[in-house]
């Protein structure tokens, strides 16, 4: 039975490639002929007989004419077979004579089986997530990050500071009064709390008075406490203080990150660890570093308790973190530096030694230089290192580190840093440049994220683009096994696939979530 020769070829132009790195979506058969066949400056043939699947086909025309063409597509539309569309790369061209030109083509998978694909789960190792809230994807990605740089730094405030004098029970001899000014704590021992230096010299030159029957040595020990921190700062007329039956607990926030280095990304990844971070740090030597996606807040948000005990007893710890709840998160607690404990004769106030011998005092910051007996004048040092320290680049984000590479457990600055005002928890917002930020940011933007997960792939969910990357992707389909395979290794291989063909390739446009 003859063939009428009625087969239909399209010689087009077109931008897909044959490594199969993108490809075009569509929403249905239709509109995918309808880009294709409505495509201008092309070639259409329709005097062909049955057109075999990779093959050669033999084009009426000079070389020249043809060499502009890297597509076609044809349909074989004889009644006697499928009306199938079928898409091909033109992948060579051979000249045979001024009047005849060899074409191969080879089959674009992809374009001719895309909606007989079924996509299954397997291992997805990147692609182009549907949900980027923030601390939802965290998978490391261990891409160059570059050196740190503080972005915020914030800190509690413990300089309104006060004096707090510990006495011992005084017994003493209905001949001898007591002291006007020591009265009933002389008799029951107690506390006095002393806003300024002259109410502790007083205080002490009550106490140095033998005609009283009181003795200096009754004074336990003397030592500075933020008076912020104290539960309860109410004393009498004669500076006497009842004592607090609780710990203070106070609670410190500040915003987190939204921005890296003033650069403000696009993909939210890159406001989790490793590009943002919290460095935590006690100002005295012990730092922790946080994950501000770890805190469940709107904000990053401390708890800070504190006795007042010799040196003072405060610790600080994050809320909400790591799903703890609204208590401190004990396990990233710091504690403070130690407050200055103060040293005294029976004549004169004279240093501001500790009585524990660990810290050396340099002084107190100001107004202080009043003792018994005689002026004496205390030298501060307002010395204050970089607490971030030195954060050293590594080749790879699991190495770099936001906490500085300092001695641990400085304990003997609390003086010093008393005296200077800066003995308080510190909190800086670092991030990695914003250098490092947009590089990262681009990446992420044409190639997803790492998910390492096993899953349905998205292979659709952006308004432009979705890239996908499997490891022995799962895809069934009633075509010939070898397309199947190609097409399976085209999503191992990793593919963008475009969703409109009027922003193809164009990686300047948006590509939210849908």
């Amino acid at each position: 039975m003859a063939i009428t020769p009625d087969s239909y070829v399209k010689f087009m132009k077109i931008p897909i490639e044959l490594d199969n790195k993108n490809q075009l979506t569509f929403a249905s058969e239709t509109a995918q002929y309808n880009y294709f066949n409505r495509l201008s400056d092309s070639l259409i043939f329709t005097d062909f007989t049955f057109v075999r699947r990779d093959n050669i086909l033999r084009i009426p025309m000079h070389i020249d004419d043809l060499l502009e063409y890297n597509y076609c597509m044809y349909q074989n539309t004889n009644s006697l077979y499928t009306e199938k569309w079928f898409y091909c790369f033109i992948t060579n061209m051979r000249y045979v004579n001024d009047n005849m030109t060899e074409v191969t083509i080879k089959t674009d998978v992809f374009q001719t089986w895309q909606f007989d694909l079924e996509y299954k789960r397997c291992f997805v190792e990147r692609e182009h997530v549907n949900d980027d809230t923030v601390g939802l994807h965290t998978v490391p990605e261990n891409l160059e990050t570059g050196d740190y740089v503080q972005n915020a730094v914030h800190s509690t405030d413990f300089s309104d500071q006060c004096f707090l004098i510990n006495v011992t029970k005084f017994y003493h001899t209905t001949t001898m009064p007591l002291a006007t000014n020591i009265g009933a704590s002389a008799m029951a021992g107690g506390f006095y709390l002393c806003d300024t230096f002259s109410q502790v010299v007083n205080i002490i030159d009550e106490y140095n008075d033998p005609d009283n029957m009181v003795s200096i040595d009754n004074i336990v020990n003397i030592y500075i406490f933020p008076k912020d921190l104290l539960y309860n700062s109410t004393v009498d007329s004669n500076n006497r203080w009842g004592g607090q039956s609780q710990p203070l607990v106070d609670t410190f926030s500040f915003a987190k990150s939204t921005s890296l280095d003033g650069y403000t990304p696009k993909n939210k990844k890159l406001l989790t660890y490793p590009y943002v971070g919290i460095l935590f740090s006690n100002n005295n030597g012990s730092s922790n570093l946080l994950r501000q996606e770890e805190f469940s807040s709107s904000n990053c948000q401390f708890e800070i308790v504190a006795i007042p005990s010799v040196g003072g007893s405060i610790k600080c710890s994050p809320k909400y973190y790591k799903r703890h709840g609204s208590g401190g998160y004990e396990e990233e607690q710091l504690i403070a530096g130690k407050f200055p404990t103060l040293s005294w004769s029976k004549d004169a106030f004279t240093n501001w030694l500790t009585q524990n011998a660990v810290n050396n005092a340099v002084g107190y910051a100001t107004d202080i230089g009043m003792a018994i007996g005689g002026a004496l004048t205390l030298n501060s040092s307002a010395a204050l290192s970089g607490a971030m320290g030195v954060l050293n680049r590594m080749a790879q984000v699991e190495q770099q580190k936001f906490a500085p590479n300092s001695a641990q457990g400085n304990v003997n600055g609390g003086d010093v840093l008393t005296a200077s005002s800066v003995n308080t928890f510190y909190f800086y917002n670092m991030t990695i440049k914003a250098e490092f930020a947009r590089i990262i940011d681009d990446f992420f933007s044409m190639y997803g994220y790492k998910v390492n997960a096993v899953k349905v792939p998205n292979v659709t969910g952006r308004t432009n683009w979705n890239y996908v990357k499997t490891v022995d992707s799962i895809i069934v389909a009633n075509i010939p096994q070898e397309d199947l395979q190609e097409i399976k290794k085209m999503f191992d291989d990793g593919v963008t696939l475009w969703h409109n063909t009027s922003t193809f390739l164009d990686y300047s446009q948006s590509n939210n979530i849908v």
